[in-house]
């Protein structure tokens, strides 16, 4: 399976003498990446995407299957590798969850699933040409929906410098790429950057998390000529489920778009599940030095809630695990997230469970806000009643993020909290 993978990019890069990845003022050609993946290449510690792909195509040579590192799941390599031939023959990469809304673990992909990844990318979004990722090489967004996918299509890859992300922004777009693949937390650094005189690309996708009424707003007002992509899927997926090209009228909260080619959705008492090709072979997790093996087959739950409307299109309604029971009343995070974005002062928020002895849960909300918090306390509670209406605050400048620029949701909701406010 690995094998056949380094074949496909073998193809796509030899004879190729074109700059296929861009880094600052360094530039990597299709022969010289393919002249370097000749030898063994360990993974690089920096985590540049150049050293990332030689790195990728020269354990596929082999017929190894690639193990990202990462900072959220720790395992022997070696150990691994192990595993690798005992439960997953088939395995060509292995990478970890986000770990965004739980315990992260490594999700074991296939040749297989891999190569419908690439391909249902290709069908759904513009061709790369000069395409800008953003996220990091050990997040699966980041290594197959953006710097594979573009190297495989043809493309060149801009990969971002900078120690900040607001630097790293602003050095892809000084390069003029025609496409950029973000989270949706970046999104807001990118318009302001547009706004202020920077060249607008072509089109622009984000993933990795919801795109809030607000914030779709202001990407259609900056970026009116420009194509805008929101895309759903997760690691377990390999990682690409939908992709909706915003038309400029639809307003639907939670809207992700049909499936990509080859994959089916459905809902079964309110829970998304996907039947694809790209579906993981299974999972490890790592507890003390002892790892614990899961296969799969079948069909792949998302962990979402959600819907399919008449015209086939997916709408995400918050995660499965999320909803808060309060008195007996279900509350949908994604519901309350909405309604506090409506509040003057609140830049983002994010909302979860908080034991009540009363009531068993109450909704706590983590805000970034420049305001005054008893000020925003007041006009929440002006705005929202009942269940959904929060009873215990975090307040931030900035909602914190993961390495993969997704706002980190346990922390934010781990941080002071100013008690309880009924």
């Amino acid at each position: 399976m690995s094998r056949a993978l380094y074949q496909a990019f073998a193809r796509a890069l030899e004879d190729d003498d074109r700059p296929r990845l861009v880094r600052g003022k360094q530039s990597t050609t299709g022969v010289a990446l393919l002249h370097r993946a000749a030898r063994d290449v360990p993974w690089p510690d920096d985590g540049n995407p150049a050293g990332v792909l030689v790195h990728c195509l020269s354990w596929w040579r082999q017929g190894r299957a690639v193990i990202v590192p990462g900072p959220t799941v720790t395992a022997p390599n070696a150990a691994t590798e192990l595993l690798m031939q005992e439960h997953f023959p088939s395995a060509a990469l292995v990478v970890a969850s986000s770990g965004s809304t739980g315990a992260p673990r490594q999700v074991v992909l296939s040749g297989r699933s891999v190569r419908h990844n690439l391909a249902a990318i290709s069908k759904v979004l513009p061709a790369p040409g000069r395409m800008a990722g953003l996220s990091p090489m050990h997040h699966i967004y980041g290594l197959v929906g953006q710097l594979l996918w573009t190297i495989i299509a043809g493309g060149t890859f801009v990969a971002p410098t900078g120690r900040t992300a607001l630097l790293r922004l602003r050095g892809v777009l000084a390069a003029r790429p025609d496409g950029v693949q973000l989270v949706p937390s970046q999104l807001p650094m990118l318009l302001d950057l547009i706004d202020d005189g920077a060249v607008a690309p072509a089109w622009v996708a984000s993933a990795g998390a919801r795109v809030d009424a607000a914030l779709w707003k202001r990407w259609r007002t900056v970026m009116p000529n420009s194509a805008r992509y929101t895309q759903y899927g997760c690691t377990e997926a390999g990682p690409r489920l939908c992709t909706w090209r915003d038309d400029g009228v639809t307003d639907v909260p939670g809207l992700v778009g049909p499936p990509v080619p080859g994959v089916e959705m459905v809902v079964e008492d309110g829970k998304l599940w996907a039947m694809t090709p790209g579906a993981m072979s299974g999972t490890i997790e790592w507890g003390q030095g002892v790892a614990t093996v899961a296969t799969h087959e079948g069909r792949l739950p998302t962990g979402d809630v959600g819907a399919i409307d008449d015209e086939g299109r997916v709408i995400i309604q918050g995660r499965a695990d999320a909803v808060i029971n309060t008195g007996g009343v279900r509350v949908s995070p994604v519901a309350v997230e909405d309604a506090l974005l409506q509040v003057p002062g609140i830049d983002a928020a994010v909302v979860g469970p908080m034991p009540s002895a009363r009531l068993g849960q109450v909704v706590k909300a983590a805000i970034a806000t420049r305001r005054d918090p008893d000020e925003v306390i007041a006009k929440v509670r002006a705005q929202l009643s009942g269940a959904m209406r929060p009873r215990a605050f975090c307040f931030w400048r900035e909602l914190p993020t993961l390495g993969s620029g997704k706002v980190d949701r346990l922390a934010a909701l781990k941080g002071p909290s100013d008690g309880e406010h009924p």
